[in-house]
């Protein structure tokens, strides 16, 4: 399964098809963002989202944090793992792989990696990007109307699981849906 892949499409839903090559985009609910791809060691992938103020970072953190995490096909956790003496919420998802969402300032940070096991070691080189850090709180309430057209990220619109008459016998992956899609012209 190509986590790369899955990575950027969960974040690209969730800021409206932001490309995460460095550019700007005035975005409703998020303000001006700039998003460009953070450099990682390790097998972590990272993108850095820049906002116009850490009102808006907020904001984009939760919202990342919170469209990630709701899915009623792929089980889901937040664990917490001590990283250079900070606890840091880490998503987890099985199958998927493991996201860890940060705010500092107006910057949003976005570190993946494919590993859902000894989350300590596989983020221990993002420290550098935690110091005065935020990070998810289930409690927070973003605005509703960032939600009118999706409550849920692209794991509940294609589980890594799911089958149909179309994809039987065939790899059955979010790749393989995304070219079946658009080899009948329904994506652009």
């Amino acid at each position: 399964m190509n986590y790369r892949l899955i990575t950027c499409l969960c974040m690209f839903c969730a800021l409206a098809l932001l490309p995460t090559v460095a550019s700007a985009a005035a975005l409703r609910g998020f303000g001006e963002v700039n998003s460009a791809a953070l450099p990682m060691p390790g097998g972590l992938t990272g993108t850095q989202f820049t906002c116009d103020s850490p009102e808006h970072a907020t904001i984009l953190l939760h919202k990342l944090g919170r469209d990630l995490a709701q899915t009623a096909t792929t089980p889901v956790s937040w664990q917490t793992v001590d990283i250079a003496g900070k606890q840091v919420p880490i998503l987890v998802r099985q199958g998927m792989g493991s996201f860890l969402l940060a705010a500092s300032n107006r910057t949003v940070f976005a570190i993946t990696s494919s590993r859902t096991e000894k989350l300590e070691e596989v983020f221990g080189a993002a420290a550098t990007w935690l110091a005065g850090a935020r990070f998810f709180d289930p409690q927070y309430r973003y605005p509703m109307y960032l939600d009118k057209f999706s409550q849920y990220g692209i794991g509940s619109w294609y589980p890594f699981e799911w089958g149909d008459e179309n994809t039987t016998g065939k790899p059955n992956s979010v790749d393989d849906h995304f070219a079946y899609a658009k080899g009948l012209g329904l994506t652009i």
